[in-house]
């Protein structure tokens, strides 16, 4: 994988930086951490922030393609050198990186988490990462990033989502969504609608999407709720769970409702990704 993102780097590169970048990588027979921590953060010199897309090396067909820029692929790679040191030396520098990165740094380290080896022990800081509020440290953990759903706990799974929510992230881009939703989520996501909804405040349609997998009657009663707060998008929102959620005899009338929304959801013309882009324009 490593050699896969070296080329695509250097199909995105000019001369100067492929030769410095070659020369990084062979010029020590043995890791000189303080020579890496200073090329890591002088990148932005030869690679430039140009943004690029391209099909991770091993990603599914299913997954989104990257959007990265130059330099932080440049990163990525030299991350995925120092993860071919030994782990405690890796583990290491990365703490020690993370500790002192800047803005830009922190995006690519935590961007190239699921290409990294250790995930167990990276999960603790890509979960502390979590706590920040900067929305762009907070997306490359938490948006088109498959490591959190392999590898983070019930718990720090729950966390992220709800955090999101919070920020007003768009979390149609949470890879693993559906695969990871659970019951506890569905009751913290379903709390935290009745607290927005009794102080007046808008709340996300996409906080359904979990939800669907766990429709009870009082689930169902939270999504004609939904339905009759003319908010955008939960008409939309409350249809794709009732189609793909579980059925209940509670939901029947809102399918007669929604009749529009789920004909939209037959013809391949609504789908979680549409309202997402949607609600994010």
């Amino acid at each position: 994988m490593f050699d896969d993102f070296l080329n695509i780097l250097r199909a995105n590169s000019d001369s100067e930086g492929n030769a410095w970048l070659d020369q990084f990588l062979s010029s020590d027979p043995e890791f000189n951490q303080r020579k890496f921590f200073y090329a890591f953060s002088g990148a932005t010199r030869l690679f430039p922030k140009t943004p690029i897309s391209f099909r991770a090396p091993g990603s599914s067909e299913s997954e989104p393609e990257k959007q990265w820029t130059v330099d932080q692929l440049a990163r990525s790679v030299m991350l995925q050198f120092l993860g071919k040191q030994d782990s405690e030396l890796f583990l290491r520098s990365l703490k020690a990186l993370v500790e002192t990165a800047d803005l830009r740094e922190t995006v690519a380290i935590f961007s190239t988490f699921h290409f990294l080896p250790f995930p167990d022990e990276l999960s603790p800081l890509a979960r502390e990462g979590l706590r920040t509020n900067i929305v762009d440290v907070f997306d490359a953990i938490a948006l088109n990033n498959t490591f959190p759903s392999k590898h983070f706990d019930e718990e720090g799974w729950n966390q992220m989502v709800l955090k999101a929510f919070f920020l007003s992230r768009p979390t149609y881009q949470i890879l693993g969504l559906d695969d990871r939703a659970n019951k506890t989520l569905a009751k913290a996501l379903s709390n935290y609608a009745h607290e927005r909804w009794a102080a007046g405040r808008v709340i996300s349609p996409e906080i359904w999407r979990s939800c669907k997998a766990f429709i009870d009657a009082e689930m169902a009663k939270d999504f004609v709720t939904a339905v009759e707060s003319a908010q955008e998008g939960h008409r939309e929102a409350v249809a794709l769970c009732i189609q793909e959620g579980s059925t209940t005899e509670d939901l029947a009338a809102l399918k007669e409702t929604l009749a529009d929304e789920i004909s939209l959801i037959e013809s391949g013309q609504l789908t979680w990704n549409s309202l997402g882009e949607k609600l994010l324009n």
